[in-house]
């Protein structure tokens, strides 16, 4: 297998993992073992629990896993073993895939797509864009992160690294 992207979860003793081309998502555990904790293995027509090309994963306090589903263009909440999309990136309105994603409390997401940032703020469901300055919608990004203390969200932006508080709002966005 290869995992795409790995993230830890330490009070579990676990990683987290994503098989992007198995279209799943595994719990590895440090000895060497496995587990599918997402996804069927098809990719066809989108199901309840069926996941195409995720690419990343990121992990709320409350231990949900956000999945950024590539082929579907949609994130995917994992909570308490059911599958379940909490953003539509084409029904929201978006025209490209999410390539990444990051969580910062209170229960926000940033996903990187093709041609922009989004912020989505649960369980409202709202969002906007960030550009490449930072400011107003629009520009491709491709990858995000939350620094450790959560303050701040790294974007990586074509040639250049940005950041912005993750406090943003879309008044200041």
């Amino acid at each position: 297998r290869f995992l795409n992207r790995v993230i830890s979860v330490p009070d579990a003793g676990v990683l987290i993992g994503v098989d992007t081309y198995h279209h799943q998502v595994l719990e590895l555990t440090l000895d060497g073992g496995s587990r599918v904790i997402a996804g069927d293995g098809n990719c066809g027509e989108p199901t309840t629990q069926s996941l195409c090309l995720p690419l990343s994963v990121t992990r709320a306090d409350d231990g949900t896993l956000y999945i950024a589903d590539l082929r579907y263009n949609a994130i995917r909440a994992l909570k308490n073993g059911s599958l379940s999309t909490v953003y539509d990136n084409v029904q929201s309105g978006g025209d490209s895939s999410p390539l990444d994603i990051a969580w910062a409390p209170p229960n926000r997401l940033f996903i990187a797509n093709k041609s922009r940032t989004t912020v989505l703020d649960l369980p409202a469901g709202t969002h906007f864009d960030i550009s490449s300055e930072g400011t107003a919608a629009g520009g491709p990004s491709y990858g995000v992160s939350v620094t450790p203390d959560r303050q701040k969200v790294y974007i990586a932006h074509e040639l250049k690294i940005l950041s912005a508080p993750t406090s943003i709002t879309s008044g200041n966005a």
